[in-house]
């Protein structure tokens, strides 16, 4: 399932700087107190600043909005970074640099680079030259050590996302369910990383931190392994923390600690993360009007799915919520008055009950 999100796009971007030898440093604070996406350093000494986007619209907004706040003598060269499908504008014929520079005849001095979904980086438009007054420190941080996981993963053939949805703990979903109407945003956390071993396979979550490792970052964990979606569940520190991270409660009962290792640049096992039993993997959340988009949902990915054909299929029956297998044939256990309807081979169970959620009982086997 191929979807481009802007945690993969950032990935792809700092990999193809790395590969031409620059450093490079995620969500840097900058003296204004804003953060930009990516900062790299060249060979020679230039500071050259990414600010990535998933969309159009949200390129525009940068433009209007975020770049402008970057460009306080801080870079040598600035660049938005789109899809490449989302630089030109099929249904207008022109191309995103065209609309920009109607309503901004300087392009506010941005450089535009796009990413195909083959991975490969194209210059759009080149940045002019910036006028730089002083130096960016980059360091190592949270950002970094996720970057370099997901390097890994990836090269031993692991399918790996960033800021990929998971359900609520049963707790929260019950104050979601009966508090505030249920809307498919209130019922989904996100996790650092989701991990696959074949795409269609239940997800290891990862959650990454760098310094501040407390309670907050256990209760978390405790939500993430409560989730039914997800079949591990990792901590990721820095070798320095590994220690602190080893005596938090429920390190081997409710998840692992991992780590990695700059020198050998290899992911190390320190915990082994217990199996979870995951159930669900993913929420569709139908409107009650036509006119409205309904919204699907895999667990372990960042953004919603297009599905056709399921609203006109569905139609009838208004607020529902959905738990789907993508891809797969499974035996369901279910409970009295639920309803079944298939979709591209693909069997749905559904009830409309609200005071007993489908999120509470249903359970899936293989």
């Amino acid at each position: 399932m191929e979807i481009t999100s802007e945690e993969k796009l950032k990935h792809i971007l700092w990999e193809y700087l790395e590969d031409k030898g620059y450093r490079v440093s995620g969500e840097v604070k900058l003296p204004s107190g804003f953060k930009i996406d990516l900062v790299a350093r060249t060979e020679d000494g230039r500071y050259i600043g990414y600010e990535v986007k998933g969309s159009i619209d949200k390129g525009f907004e940068a433009h209007r909005e975020g770049l402008p706040k970057y460009r306080q003598g801080l870079f040598d060269e600035l660049y938005l970074v789109m899809p490449k499908e989302q630089v030109f504008k099929p249904d207008e014929g022109v191309t995103y640099i065209e609309v920009v520079k109607e309503w901004d005849p300087r392009q506010q001095k941005v450089g535009v680079l796009s990413i195909d979904r083959e991975g490969k980086v194209h210059e759009e438009k080149p940045s002019p030259k910036l006028q730089r007054k002083g130096e960016i420190k980059l360091k190592r941080n949270e950002e970094w050590l996720k970057h370099h996981i997901w390097s890994c993963y990836e090269k031993e053939g692991y399918f790996v996302e960033g800021e990929a949805f998971v359900l609520k703990d049963k707790k929260s979903l019950q104050k979601e369910l009966y508090g505030k109407g249920a809307f498919p945003e209130n019922l989904l956390d996100k996790i650092d990383l989701c991990v696959f071993e074949k795409e269609n396979d239940f997800p290891v979550g990862i959650e990454v931190k760098w310094k501040r490792i407390g309670k907050r970052t256990v209760k978390d964990l405790f939500k993430y392994a409560e989730s039914r979606c997800l079949k591990q569940l990792y901590l990721a520190v820095p070798p320095d923390r590994i220690l602190k991270a080893t005596k938090l409660e429920g390190v081997g009962d409710v998840y692992g600690i991992l780590t990695y290792e700059p020198l050998s640049n290899n992911i190390e096992i320190k915990v082994e993360a217990p199996e979870l039993t995951p159930e669900l993997d993913g929420l569709i959340y139908l409107p009650r009007s036509e006119k409205s988009t309904y919204s699907v949902y895999k667990f372990g990915y960042p953004t919603k799915i297009p599905v056709g054909k399921l609203f006109d299929l569905v139609k009838e029956e208004p607020d529902l919520y959905f738990y789907i297998r993508f891809k797969r044939v499974l035996h369901y256990e279910y409970l009295r008055g639920y309803k079944k309807v298939e979709i591209d081979g693909v069997k749905i169970y559904y009830t409309k009950d609200i005071e007993q959620p489908v999120l509470q009982l249903v359970n899936m086997r293989p």
